[in-house]
């Protein structure tokens, strides 16, 4: 069992965890980078501050070691020149701000003292190389231009100062100046706060001449040379060029997905085919759970698809039972077996007669079926009272007719109101036993995908077929109605496919 201690020694340990992550996180969201030199420096170390009297020939020594590029900020007023009213860089202030090139102003060293007798080597303006108020790299010896505030920020390289050390060590700061009892002015601070910081050099670890964004730089990656602001982007679903946008430049359908992730990249409604396939929505008209492309009753209810006579007319809107619904011969998008489209529209089989003139009668469809042939006069009654036109169970689960009422061998492509655009692709048999087969007919482009969907819209298989004159799938379906959406370029088509007989 734990105990109250050590309970209060997890929460603080969690506590701290927290604080320095939070702290970490902060270093790095507002992380202040510089270039100088063509290098990019950024902030690698917690922030000093001392204060500098200006009555002190020993200013101020920082406590923490420093060398290369620091970063100060220093602000604060006092008397440096007799009563004349100074600040780190101008003295006649504020009336007359004027900089003096030798004296009286701020001096960074690392010396024991910041009064220098002969010389003024380590008057920081001497070593400035970047002006943080201005954001600009600078060459030095530079004088900041002055701040009415008093207060300035800006980088020195510690490496020019006489004398230097190349490792780090103490900062001192102060005002150069031969007699510092006077140092004194009514309204002066009379003292300098100077912060200081150390500055690092980014890192470019993979070598494509762009710093870590997390050090200050800006490549996003440092890890990976092919991704820095010089790349074009391209679409993998990276930011390759560091803009914070990824895969701009590729959605030609505007959805707000990539057309490398887009499985439609052209139909703004869809990112992947889905049963209709792209530019066709999969609307479901009669709430049936099956889409309208592959629903052989869009507008009634049909949830298994049951089609009794296999004319791809489900039977909960087939208007001619065994007759074949599909034939639409003068295109008034009714069926002629049902709506009489006149003599010449008739199928061959659908003519009777020794002088073919007379035409074929499904009669007492409800309950003794079967064919009679009748005159053209009487073919009105006979639909008045039910029957339907072209012979009794001409369309049957063992047949395959075209939309003209002929014979073909294999299956027909259904469900696309355009022109076939993949004629040379074949499924047979259909209805089959056993397995169906593909067959393709181009002769050096047979590359093509087919996605098979069970009666109630499940994806049950998909085939990517490349170069293959002949393929089979479909050995263990269990039996009853499938459609297969055969995509071939930028066509998609659907069948509808029988497995019966293995059960």
């Amino acid at each position: 069992m734990k105990t109250k201690k050590t309970f209060e020694w997890n929460f603080k340990n969690l506590f701290f965890t927290l604080a320095f992550t939070i702290l970490i996180l902060s270093i790095k969201i507002n992380a202040q980078a510089y270039t100088i030199g063509g290098v990019v420096y950024s902030v690698c170390s917690s922030t000093e501050t001392v204060v500098a009297d200006f009555k002190s020939a020993a200013g101020a020594l920082t406590t923490g070691n420093y060398s290369g590029m620091v970063l100060i900020t220093c602000s604060g007023t006092g008397a440096s020149l007799g009563s004349s009213k100074g600040d780190a860089f101008y003295f006649n202030i504020p009336g007359s701000p004027t900089h003096h090139a030798n004296h009286y102003q701020l001096v960074t060293t690392i010396e024991g003292t910041v009064h220098h007798s002969t010389g003024n080597d380590d008057d920081a303006y001497r070593h400035i190389y970047y002006n943080v108020d201005a954001g600009i790299e600078v060459t030095a010896p530079y004088t900041p231009p002055y701040q009415a505030s008093n207060k300035y920020t800006f980088i020195i390289d510690m490496n020019t100062l006489i004398p230097s050390n190349p490792n780090p060590v103490p900062l001192r700061v102060g005002v150069n100046d031969g007699i510092y009892s006077d140092n004194f002015c009514n309204g002066c601070d009379n003292f300098y706060t100077v912060k200081v910081t150390q500055l690092c050099a980014c890192g470019d670890a993979d070598g494509d001449g762009y710093a870590d964004a997390d050090c200050g730089g800006d490549d996003c990656d440092d890890a990976n040379e092919d991704i820095n602001p010089g790349v074009v982007e391209s679409c993998n679903g990276h930011d390759d060029d560091c803009d914070d946008l990824v895969d701009e430049g590729f959605d030609a359908d505007g959805d707000g997905t990539a057309d490398c992730f887009d499985g439609c990249p052209n139909d703004a409604n869809k990112i992947e085919p889905g049963i209709c396939g792209c530019g066709v929505v999969d609307t479901d008209s009669d709430g049936d759970g099956v889409a309208n492309c592959i629903d052989n009753c869009m507008n009634t209810a049909n949830v298994n698809q049951e089609d009794s006579d296999c004319d791809g007319v489900g039977d909960a809107c087939d208007l001619c039972p065994g007759g074949n619904d599909k034939i639409d011969n003068n295109n008034d998008g009714q069926p002629d077996c049902h709506v009489y489209p006149g003599f010449s529209n008739l199928p061959a089989s659908w003519k009777c007669g020794n002088k073919n003139d007379k035409v074929s009668i499904c009669h007492n469809v409800g309950y003794n079926p079967h064919t009679i042939c009748v005159a053209q006069s009487a073919v009105a009654d006979h639909l008045a009272h039910g029957d339907y036109l072209g012979p009794c169970d001409e369309a049957s689960c063992n047949s395959s007719l075209k939309a003209d009422g002929s014979k073909k061998v294999y299956s027909e492509i259904m469900f696309n109101d355009s022109e076939s655009n993949i004629d040379n692709i074949h499924i047979y048999p259909n209805p089959s036993q056993d397995e169906f087969y593909v067959h393709c007919e181009y002769s050096h482009d047979c590359n093509f995908e087919l996605q098979v969907i069970d009666a109630l819209g499940t994806v049950i298989q998909y085939l990517k077929i490349t170069n293959d004159s002949q393929v089979s799938f479909g050995e263990n379906y269990p039996d009853g109605l499938y459609y297969a959406s055969v995509k071939y370029k930028s066509y998609t088509e659907t069948i509808k496919l029988v497995k019966q007989g293995r059960n």
